[in-house]
């Protein structure tokens, strides 16, 4: 009889998001590092993280009315309370 592994769950992040950026973040306007700066999110700014929209391991991003692309960890740049 096989043996069953079980996989951990990964709950897919779905509709939009706040939260606060850590620091001054580049956001790209195509989901590729090669791509300009479309904008910057600066340092405690809040911005809206798109989950629907991803391409690859890049989200879409929405700050004051602009849309752009930004991939790295969350934890790591982002506060999920203001700080």
């Amino acid at each position: 009889m096989p043996i069953k592994i079980n996989k951990p769950t990964v709950t897919k992040k779905t509709g939009s998001k706040g939260f606060y950026a850590r620091d001054f973040l580049n956001i790209r306007t195509k989901a590729t590092w090669d791509s300009p700066v479309a904008f910057k999110v600066p340092i405690y700014y809040y911005a809206q993280i798109l989950w629907d929209t991803k391409n690859g391991d890049w989200v879409q991003i929405e700050f004051q009315g602009k849309k752009g692309w930004y991939k790295t960890s969350f934890k790591k740049y982002w506060y999920e309370k203001d700080p």
